[in-house]
């Protein structure tokens, strides 16, 4: 019980997330990074992103899109096209720096103002139950391909949010729901194979079709001190639960 376990590699999350059938379904194609793998993933899919297999706040994440004759690459606010799958790999080589990357299938998320956005659900277990503590929307800054907050990231209610994105209240409600499903589900699956984890951030995209996507699960997320009384309240007791079992 006195564990607060932290499990780095998204690989290895995403692994076992595939091994539920519930779950499997919201998560897009994602594999590790090699030539092999991009020249595949690049012929399955019309745009891909790579980034790092242990988290780094949004940095070295990079967007590659297939066009009819040529790629464009999206890093940070540049987009660097590319006539051939070569200067793909070579870009990639130089971002990885020999560390283990991810090549993820890129979904067409939803979008205010021509801006990403996606949600940050926030799940905790304070004693023997996981409880969805809190949703918040986070819109990409201009020219950005991703939508973490160290990057320039707006944080947005949800409701309004989705009045945003012109998003019928009913949908949203429904909506809202099925996150808050997948997002307690998500935490039971992991649990089962990481007995230590307490607090989670799944990060999941709404893509067109209203059809939600888990990218990333967060197993440290970052608790704002007064951005949210429940969500505080549960970090609190988690950790003086920790705290009074510890040997």
């Amino acid at each position: 019980m006195a564990r607060y376990q932290v499990v780095r590699s998204k690989i290895k999350k995403t692994k076992v997330l595939l091994t539920d059938d519930s779950i499997s379904k919201y998560i897009p194609e994602t594999v590790l990074f090699s030539e092999e793998n991009i020249r595949r993933m690049l012929s399955n899919y019309s745009f891909v992103y790579i980034k790092p297999n242990r988290g780094s706040k949004g940095s070295r994440v990079a967007a590659i899109r297939k066009k009819l004759c040529y790629y464009d690459i999206y890093y940070k606010t540049q987009v660097i096209p590319t006539f051939v799958i070569s200067g793909v790999i070579a870009f990639v080589n130089a971002l990885t720096c020999g560390d283990p990357f991810l090549i993820q299938q890129g979904i067409e998320v939803l979008k205010v103002k021509q801006k990403p956005f996606d949600f940050r659900v926030m799940v905790q277990k304070p004693y023997s139950e996981w409880k969805v503590s809190n949703i918040i929307g986070r819109v990409a800054a201009p020219g950005m391909i991703v939508t973490n907050l160290y990057l320039g990231a707006e944080v947005a209610n949800y409701d309004e949010l989705m009045q945003r994105a012109n998003i019928a209240d009913n949908e949203a409600r429904e909506l809202r729901q099925k996150l808050y499903s997948i997002a307690e589900r998500t935490a039971l699956v992991l649990n089962n194979r990481y007995a230590g984890l307490r607090e989670l951030g799944i990060d999941i995209g709404i893509d067109q079709n209203l059809n939600p996507w888990i990218f990333e699960v967060n197993t440290k997320p970052i608790i704002i001190k007064n951005n949210n009384d429940k969500v505080n309240e549960y970090h609190k007791i988690i950790m003086n639960n920790l705290k009074n079992h510890s040997i």
